[in-house]
This record gives structure tokens, sequence and C-alpha cells, in this order.
């Protein structure tokens, strides 16, 4: 087997994958030209670095998991501005202490704060990390450079539709990019 053979082998063996999808360059085109044209629902820009990321390594995996699979890390959403500074972040439950009760922080959800004392520069747009995948690296020999990302809604349709994978809200889908 090759390095993908050997990663998809790895992801099938795993609690909570559902399904495996190998992606051809041409599919993660069609999905790549959705997924950049993605903006959100107050029509701010929207990036997703993960994409970006994954766009730039030999294979390309599609993953179709339950809620009781764990993809390792969690993306950050951000919201910076035209020079990078950040004007808001995704605070997760285990950083909520750092942030309470700060005087330059406005909650605009129960998970995303925004920084008063960062002046935007510019045009604001939201920047969605990539996944850290060191262990698939660290787990299966030959296997380099590996991130993952999490689709936007419309994507995650897509290729539930050109899977057969049932349309879902239960069932998550993940895209990892790895060299080897």
């Amino acid at each position: 087997m090759g390095i993908p053979e050997d990663v998809t082998d790895y992801f099938e063996k795993r609690t909570g994958v559902l399904k495996v999808r190998r992606l051809s360059d041409q599919d993660f085109s069609d999905i790549w030209g959705i997924e950049m044209k993605v903006r959100t629902q107050t029509q701010s820009d929207y990036e997703n670095l993960g994409f970006k990321e994954i766009s730039k390594r030999g294979h390309r995996i599609c993953l179709f998991v339950d809620d009781s699979f764990t993809i390792g890390s969690t993306a950050r959403v951000t919201m910076v501005d035209s020079r990078d500074n950040v004007l808001g972040i995704t605070v997760y439950e285990s950083e909520k202490e750092q942030y309470e009760g700060r005087e330059d922080v406005i909650w605009l959800s129960k998970d995303f704060a925004m920084f008063t004392s960062v002046e935007a520069v510019g045009r604001e747009r939201f920047v969605l990390s990539p996944f850290d995948m060191t262990y698939l690296t660290e787990e299966v020999d030959g296997c380099r450079n590996a991130v993952g990302a999490s689709p936007t809604p419309s994507v995650d349709h897509m290729l539930k539709v050109m899977t057969d994978t049932p349309i879902s809200s239960r069932i998550f889908t993940y895209l990892i990019g790895f060299d080897g």
C-alpha cells in the first residue's frame, strides 16, 4: 500500500468515522471554487486557511464522521482587518476566564469576543484556521505535512451529495491534506 491508502486505512479504523473518500484534483478544484465564493451572513469576507493549506498538499481525503470522532484540535475563527490585526476570536471554554471581565472585550456571542482596543484598518474578514494534524504524521509512516479543515455548509452539502452520504446535521465533514 501507498501513503494515501495507509492514511485512509488509519482513519477507517478510528471510532466515529463513517466514511473516508479520497478527493481527486478535479473534486478538490470543484469544492475550492465554491469555498472561495463564501461570504458571511453580514456579507463580510470569509477565508478558510485550512482549505488553502490543503490545496498545497499532494493528497486529499474527506472524512464523514459522527460526534464520537475527535479530530484532535479545533479550528479557530478570528476576525481580522486588512493588516491582519486581530479584532475578535472564538474563545473556547477553557479560555473563558482569560477574557471574562476584561474592559476591552465585547461578547458577540457566548463564544466570540471582540477587542474594543484594536482599531480596524480597511476591510474586515473572518478567517478559519486549519486543524493541527501532527498526530497523523506520527501515526502513519511516510505521511508528512498533514493539515485539516472544516468546509462551509455549502461544501459540506456538495461533498455529501458527491459521495452518496446522507444529508444529516449529525454527520460532520472534515478535509485532510497531506504529502507522502
